[in-house]
């Protein structure tokens, strides 16, 4: 699997709907730091019946010896377009599998790919090189193509448009704290970055979705410096004292609880889009559902930046438009550690997906 997400995915699945032993490995289990015997006895060649990883993963079982390519039968490999120059999979096929030498066992393998053109401008050379890496040949399907489009149906396109807000330019606060000379670094506060960060929020959601991130992301920060001088922990010297405190006076006594409820009007044009186009298709589902008993609606947004993500989830549940049926979490990636958008654990990330695959939110 090219993800570690996917790994733990498709090991769920393949053992539910095959009953089949199944081990699934990848980094964030420590397996950089098993030695052989670890290996082995987490591998347990003999009573599993599928091993599900990442193409890293598998690089570093078979360069370690602690696999050998000839014990499997089959090779699935995922996104294998993927398999080409220096990607791990490339180099393990490469190594371990090309190089065996005559008489000895090799594993067939099925290649499961969307894209397997890489170069438009030549996509005979795109193909010629999948099917030397992967040693096979490619299939599509050329008969039963109405069988296939029934599990694979097309999306339906739908472009919405919104007109940018020329009022709305920035907020008090933004204003206020812009004034301030805070081109500097305290910890994590480093104001450029989160300059650009507050604009986009200012797009996305609107002047209390930007204000909501600018207090998130600068309170705490400002707050654990002024509570480790008054601690006598650090010197005031050690930072700007004078602009620590007067960021501390900005931030410290301003209310970001939301409520439960907030106005359509607080929110960014783009924003309002999104919430008219939800509504549209939650309405479409739910005549659906009571005239051929459909599966209830369920959809997935997309956020370019992670404070945008988190505020999508926050303000949408709290709208007037929305509720009553709207239920969100956010996914987002592992990264490091941030005050308002920090990364995800692996368990957590299959506990949203499993959870929204069994309906608990939408």
């Amino acid at each position: 699997m090219p993800t570690v997400p996917l790994v733990y995915q498709q090991a769920d699945t393949i053992e539910k709907f095959t009953g089949l032993e199944v081990k699934a490995f990848c980094g964030e289990m420590g397996v950089d730091f098993w030695d052989r015997n670890k290996w082995i006895e987490e591998l347990d060649l003999e009573n599993t019946h599928v091993i599900v990883l990442t193409p890293q993963i598998l690089l570093n079982t078979l360069s370690h010896a602690y696999l050998d390519i000839s014990v499997f039968d089959l090779l699935v490999i995922d996104e294998c377009h993927h398999a080409r120059k220096g990607n791990p999979l490339a180099v393990a096929l490469r190594t371990f599998y090309h190089s065996l030498g005559a008489g000895k066992a090799r594993p067939k393998i099925l290649g499961l790919t969307a894209s397997p053109i890489w170069t438009p401008h030549n996509p005979e050379k795109s193909l010629h090189e999948l099917q030397m890496t992967l040693a096979s040949t490619i299939v599509a399907v050329k008969v039963n193509i109405a069988e296939l489009q029934s599990h694979a149906p097309r999306p339906k396109e739908h472009i919405a448009f919104y007109k940018p807000d020329i009022i709305v330019q920035n907020t008090e606060l933004y204003g206020e704290l812009d004034m301030l000379p805070l081109d500097w670094a305290l910890d994590k506060l480093v104001w450029p970055k989160i300059k650009v960060r507050a604009r986009v929020a200012l797009e996305g959601l609107g002047p209390l979705g930007m204000d909501l991130y600018l207090v998130r992301q600068l309170r705490e920060p400002v707050r654990e410096v002024v509570d480790l001088v008054k601690n006598g922990l650090i010197s005031p010297s050690d930072v700007d004292w004078k602009l620590a405190k007067k960021l501390y006076s900005i931030l410290d006594p301003i209310d970001i609880d939301i409520g439960s409820s907030v106005p359509l009007q607080a929110l960014s044009p783009k924003f309002r889009e999104l919430v008219a186009t939800l509504t549209k298709y939650h309405r479409a589902s739910t005549m659906d559902e009571e005239e051929e008993g459909a599966s209830q609606f369920q959809a997935i947004i997309f956020a370019t930046q992670r404070h945008i993500a988190f505020g999508l989830a926050e303000l949408l549940e709290k709208l007037d438009e929305l509720a009553g049926w709207i239920k969100v979490k956010t996914l987002v990636g592992h990264g490091t550690n941030d005050y308002v958008a920090g990364g995800q654990a692996f368990n957590e990330q299959k506990r949203l997906v499993r959870d929204f695959r069994d309906g608990k939110f939408n």
